[in-house]
């Protein structure tokens, strides 16, 4: 058999013996609804080469399942015995396997940290780095796509070696709990998040689908993630990506939530000029003639399985921790949209808290107002009573005016007629790739104006534009 013949009977009894996908092997019983596989072999209960295939897509399917991804088992199970080889040639004598797994996931994070080179192929290359020397023997086999992840798990004896019998992992809810921990206080320095959201949401993870799979997903998820808020580029990289995301849905109007049926509570909905974003405003009718106000930002995203969406909200305080470079915790939001379909029958969203934070609520039902009446009558106090902002001191306003991107800078409206306020391309490497609809704005708040750059998490207040090369010109050239 050649290294590209599909070995299905090698990668199944793989897959089952290290309790890959799951934990127990009679969760595999059940799952292949054989309960010979707790007693007998693997070969004999799958003891054709089209059973063998047959199961191993069965599990791939899974995998597609937990992950939300198109993951390759084979090309994984190629990777998980690479990486085996490798950890038994190289680390598995040590006598300091958890130190050395510790330096390893420091190295890792550090990459990032320090400009290194990114990624390639599962291994990195941290040839000029003091931080352990292993990494150079991965990078020198690189080809074989070493995963980091997997030696990490390996060195810890989370993860069994490629062809050993592991037995149940009863208790593999605390090993999950433990990379999770460790990698948050590593990514605790991230550009925007004190906690990346990916962080958040591994932590959220229903105890029924932690698996040695699942977790080395997320490691990859929270690695990518954090190398993305580290870097100007690869942020906008990742923003690229969310606005690609981003669902043209139209929610618009007036809704009630929670079954609130008192007319004196209610929110309005508008677009932006964003496809899939909106201002969501909430009013409370206080005494006659006064609305106390408080206005969200909500998107709309396709969710991680492609079958499911995401409403991400913003609170008041959110533009003003980002355009003064503080880290976002508690002013955002991430929302499961339960009903599949609720985007498309939109006078019912029934939302599920996808990260755990208990400022905000766990579950939101809204309910849209149809009654020509009661929407009439909220326009009308919209615009007739005296409107109090709940948090008038955090009030922004977005202004539009890109006039023009050349090669050598972006020119955005000044407030002068005819003048243009010029920011260098120089400023970002990757504001060269700037699309016909950049999310390019100013913002003002409490007495300043910033010149937001969102794709690039650059905020520049005018009364320091001269630090950042931005001039102002009555022409474009």
């Amino acid at each position: 058999m050649t290294d590209n013949t599909p070995n299905y009977l090698e990668w199944l009894q793989v897959a089952i013996n290290s309790r890959l996908i799951f934990n127990t092997l009679d969760e595999y019983s059940t799952f292949f609804d054989d309960k010979n596989i707790v007693n007998n072999s693997i070969k004999h209960c799958f003891n054709t080469e089209f059973k063998q295939c047959d199961a191993f897509k069965k599990l791939e399917l899974k995998a597609h399942d937990l992950t939300h991804t198109d993951i390759n088992f084979e090309e994984f199970m190629v990777r998980y015995k690479n990486s085996s080889e490798f950890y038994k040639s190289h680390l598995s004598r040590k006598s300091n396997p958890e130190e050395i797994a510790e330096k390893m996931l420091i190295g890792y994070y550090a990459m990032c940290r320090y400009n290194y080179s990114a990624k390639v192929a599962g291994a990195i290359s941290l040839k000029d780095n003091t931080f352990y020397p292993i990494f150079d023997l991965i990078y020198e086999q690189r080809e074989r796509q070493i995963d980091i992840n997997m030696i990490v798990l390996l060195l810890l004896k989370i993860m069994p070696c490629y062809n050993a019998r592991k037995g149940d992992n009863k208790n593999f809810s605390e090993d999950y709990n433990g990379i999770i921990k460790r990698l948050k206080c590593l990514t605790s320095d991230a550009l925007m998040y004190d906690v990346l959201p990916e962080i958040a949401t591994a932590e959220s993870e229903s105890e029924r689908n932690k698996s040695l799979l699942t977790l080395l997903w997320r490691m990859d998820k929270i690695f990518d993630a954090y190398r993305s808020c580290r870097s100007a580029d690869d942020f906008f990289d990742m923003v690229s990506l969310m606005k690609e995301n981003r669902e043209n849905r139209d929610i618009s109007g007036f809704w009630i939530s929670n079954g609130v049926t008192e007319s004196t509570s209610f929110w309005h909905i508008e677009k932006t000029c964003l496809s899939g974003a909106f201002y969501a405003v909430h009013y409370k009718k206080k005494e006659c003639g006064k609305l106390l106000k408080t206005q969200y930002f909500v998107q709309i995203f396709i969710g991680e399985d492609d079958f499911t969406y995401e409403i991400h909200v913003a609170n008041p305080s959110a533009i003003q921790q980002m355009v003064s470079g503080q880290k976002s915790r508690e002013c955002y939001m991430r929302y499961t949209l339960n009903d599949n379909d609720s985007l498309f029958d939109i006078k019912v969203m029934n939302l599920s808290r996808a990260i755990k934070n208990l400022n905000w609520p766990k579950n939101v039902r809204f309910i849209k107002v149809t009654d020509e009446n009661i929407t009439n009558e909220y326009r009308k106090w919209i615009e007739n009573y005296r409107i109090e902002d709940e948090f008038k001191d955090l009030a922004y306003e977005f202004g539009f005016g890109i006039a023009a991107i050349t090669r050598s800078a972006v020119y955005i409206d000044a407030e002068k007629e005819g003048f243009y306020y010029r920011v260098p391309i120089s400023l970002r490497g990757k504001m060269t790739k700037l699309n016909l609809e950049p999310e390019i704005r100013k913002i003002k708040m409490k007495g300043e104006t910033y010149l937001a750059f969102a794709e690039f998490n650059l905020f520049i207040p005018l009364s320091e534009m001269d630090k950042y090369g931005v001039t102002i010109v009555d022409s474009i050239s």
